[in-house]
């Protein structure tokens, strides 16, 4: 594969940021990452999503602190929280594919957009969830999936393929 299309292809260009410049990311930036969040597929088209903008810098250092892994969200200028309702779900054993297809269009997004992210997983470690929750004094109806630091990266991370023939079966 040609080196050029791994640099306009955002699916070959993504990779995980945790270390970001102070530059805020605009409105504008975010909504369009959140518009290509609600295009993904959800089961039945339930989209039981909902997602918390977080830029107040001391809801990102609590959060920071729900999990272990969980560090870039202090750092970052803008931190999404993906949570699934509970009172929208009519396939209650598919949010956390619902949402885990949301969050790959949020990070496409972003790489699209100049932006760096990184998925950071609470769901279903059910301290973790309590975690965000508490941080954010969310509805019980609303659970917790994944926080997404977003900001301009400090530096980009070296892209490496990962295609392995040996992982594919042809039938």
């Amino acid at each position: 594969m040609a080196g050029e299309e791994v640099m306009v292809n955002p699916m070959l260009s993504r990779a995980s940021v945790r270390r970001f410049t102070p530059e805020p990311v605009s409105d504008d930036a975010v909504t369009a990452l959140l518009t290509a969040a609600m295009q993904a597929p959800s089961a039945g088209n339930q989209q039981p999503w909902r997602f918390y903008v977080v830029k107040d810098a001391e809801k990102r250092s609590l959060l920071s602190l729900a999990s272990p892994y969980a560090h870039p969200a202090a750092g970052a200028p803008v931190v999404l929280v993906l949570a699934g309702d509970t009172a929208h779900m009519r396939f209650p054993e598919n949010w956390q594919m619902d949402l885990s297809a949301a969050a790959e269009n949020i990070l496409l997004a972003a790489t699209m957009e100049g932006l760096g992210g990184v998925w950071m997983s609470i769901a279903p470690q059910e301290e973790r969830m309590a975690r965000v929750i508490s941080a954010l004094g969310l509805p019980a109806n609303v659970l917790p999936f994944c926080l997404i630091a977003i900001g301009h990266p400090r530096e980009m991370p070296q892209v490496k393929l990962r295609y392995d023939d040996a992982r594919v079966t042809w039938i």
